[in-house]
């Protein structure tokens, strides 16, 4: 799960290696800030219906030792200084489509955020409100 790749020509560079994709919202003029990569053996499916530059989420299916499957969602995040909402409501949809559907959720943020919870002199706004995605 990484935030601020390196990006030349809106595309991430850098991070090519075998048996492993590189995902993330390629779109002209736009620089990506997130990206995942995750080797192929997990069969990693993207979740196109809420990535955009800001966030990139994949999703693995895995048996339990009970033989049901359990779906768990990988989401990279990078969350603007300059922003004006705190959390970026892709991730909001997309926290709640995964407790609708009983999906596991893995969150790797650059939340540009403080807060005392991890180390932090002082919390400030944005600190307060990623503070409930821990």
């Amino acid at each position: 799960l990484i935030q601020e790749p390196h990006v030349t020509q809106y595309k991430v560079r850098g991070l090519s290696l075998k048996n492993y994709d590189l995902i993330y919202t390629f779109t002209e003029g736009i620089t990506p800030r997130t990206c995942v990569l995750v080797h192929r053996k997990w069969g990693a499916t993207p979740t196109t219906w809420n990535n955009n530059k800001d966030i990139t989420s994949v999703m693995v299916s895995t048996k339990r030792r009970d033989g049901s499957m359990q779906r768990t969602v990988f989401t990279s995040v990078y969350c603007a200084g300059d922003r004006i909402t705190p959390v970026p409501y892709a991730l909001e949809e997309l926290t709640a489509w995964c407790q609708t559907n009983q999906h596991e959720i893995v969150i790797g943020a650059d939340t540009n955020a403080h807060s005392t919870t991890w180390g932090e002199r002082y919390t400030d706004g944005p600190g307060l409100e990623t503070g409930q995605y821990q």
